[in-house]
Parts: C-alpha cells; structure tokens; sequence
C-alpha cells in the first residue's frame, strides 16, 4: 500500500522572499544624475538613498522604530501629510486611498491591491522631495501604473500618471521589466528650461536595482499622438535635447535601526543637501549666462497621464 505524500505546508518566509522589493519596505541607496544639454552643457551627480514605504501596512502598523519614526520626531521620519494631494493632510490610509482614486480616474481597471511610496524620509525634520514614486500593484505584486509626484522649490506640487503595458514584460513580479512612457511638460520644475518641453521616460527594475531615466526635448508634442515618435536622420528635424536625468538605486535593504543609522551617519543632511545642491547649481547656471523662463500658474491637484510607449 502506498504511503499518502503530506500536503505541503506554504512557508511564508519563502513567499515573503519572492515577494519583489517593490512590494515591501526597503532602503535603496544609489545616485542621481542631471547633465543639461542646452544652451551649453553642465552637469552634475551626487549619491542618495530613498525609502520604500508601504502605505497599507503603514496605515495598520506605524513605523516605531528609534531611527525612524512615523509623524513624529526622529533622525528619520515619515509623515504622509508630506505627499498627495496639497488639499488635504493625509495620513497612511486616506494616502493609499487617494492614489487608488486617481487609477480609477484615469481608467485604471485592475485593482490595486498595494500602494507603496518612494520617496525621501524627513532627516532631523526638514524634507525636500523633487520627485517621489508611487508604485501601484495588483494582488500579484505586478506592477499596474507608476505615479510621478514632482515638487518645484516654490512649493508646487503636480502628479503624472503611467499605466504600465500589460504586452511588455515590465509588469512581471519579481523578475523585474521595463516601461517606457512621455508626457508633455505641463509643470514648472527649472527656472531656465521652458515649458514648450516635453519628457520620455525610461523606467527598469530587476530583482535588487531601479533605474530611471528621463530625457527632456523641446516642443511639446500633439495630444492626440498615440504612436512613437518618428525618427529622423536629418539634424535640423530633431527636436532639441535639453536635458538627461538618471536615477539610480540597488541594493535594497530591509527598513531596521542598523541601516538606518548607517544611512543617516553616511548622509547626515540629505534633504538638506538636495535643496542646496538645486540652488548652487541654478546659481552657476546664471552666471554662465542662462536665462530665466517664466513661471506660468499652477493648477493646484491636477493629475495627467502619459503616453505608453512602445519599442
């Protein structure tokens, strides 16, 4: 008589671990990049690190820990009332709920089943965000839409939503992929690029890095246009490139006091440093002799969708 095989008890550490980073808390450390194109070249790069924020569990289970602490003082903290909408003081909850508000407005259809936020914590209170992530999944960790939050340094804030293609590989738990999307420039982040502009993003995950990289063109690019841009060989048909921005960040680490402290010996005025950086840099970009471009209004709360690209 053959012996019965016993059912096989699931391990939840070993679905935890195939869980992608994106679907859990983490520190990500890496760099950022900007080399401007026009009118004459400059660059510059510096290295950072972000936290990955998973607003559900955060909405039932508050950070507490000594190095980080959520809406209250710390070295680190995270108070969602830094994000979202500038109408309301979000807290975790009210925060996931907006964002699944804004899918379901821009026609998102999945469900999302988990919101979680890249962005930079507050360091000894103070917290300059220019451009936090949210990342919008569905019950399978798969990667639904990606939520741009831009912030200028006049205290502007504006949204760009990116459904991700079902038909590329970019939506795969775990095993990482690749989107593409652009969108019209439609909010005022530099004082000497104009707002006749328009982005292309490149966005690549795998199971420990995260790219991004945007390019900025002149001219902004008819509504209606579905397709991928044409290329063309002749110079004077191409659009002028003003501006590159890489992002990149590896190596995500569980969120505990002992990284954290690491983070925060490492760099001890983050935040802080980034505004200073965005401001020196301007500095010397006026005296090379660029000319300031005029800040339209801003429509407070307004979202708008990229264009899904393809290869």
């Amino acid at each position: 008589m053959t012996t019965p095989t016993p059912a096989t008890t699931p391990n939840p550490a070993q679905k935890t671990a195939q869980q992608p980073w994106w679907s859990q808390p983490s520190l990500l450390s890496g760099w950022v990049m900007h080399q401007r194109h026009h009118p004459f070249r400059h660059r510059l790069r510096y290295p950072l690190f972000y936290l990955l924020h998973d607003l559900d569990q955060l909405a039932a289970k508050p950070y507490r820990l000594r190095w980080l602490k959520q809406q209250a003082f710390a070295p680190f903290g995270f108070y969602p009332s830094d994000h979202g909408s500038t109408t309301d003081r979000h807290d975790c909850a009210s925060l996931a709920a907006w964002v699944r508000r804004i899918a379901v407005e821009q026609q998102i259809a999945t469900p999302i089943a988990r919101v979680t936020l890249l962005a930079f914590p507050r360091v000894l209170g103070y917290v300059f965000n220019p451009l936090s992530l949210y990342f919008l999944q569905d019950a399978d960790g798969r990667l639904i839409a990606l939520l741009y939050e831009v912030r200028n340094t006049f205290g502007q804030m504006h949204h760009y939503l990116a459904a991700i293609d079902p038909q590329s590989s970019a939506g795969s738990a775990g095993s990482g992929g690749t989107a593409r999307h652009r969108s019209n420039k439609l909010f005022y982040v530099s004082l000497f690029i104009t707002m006749d502009a328009r982005y292309e993003f490149r966005v690549r995950w795998q199971a420990d890095q995260f790219n991004l990289l945007i390019q900025e063109y002149q001219g902004h690019e008819a509504a209606s246009t579905t397709a991928p841009t044409a290329k063309t060989t002749d110079p004077a048909d191409r659009p002028r490139h003003l501006l590159t921005a890489l992002l990149k960040l590896q190596q995500p680490q569980p969120v505990t006091n002992r990284c954290l402290r690491r983070a925060f010996f490492r760099w001890p005025l983050l935040t802080l440093q980034v505004w200073l950086a965005i401001h020196w840099h301007g500095l010397l970009l006026w005296v090379r002799g660029a000319g300031f471009k005029r800040r339209p209004p801003h429509q407070a709360g307004r979202v708008d969708s990229c264009i899904t690209a393809r290869d």
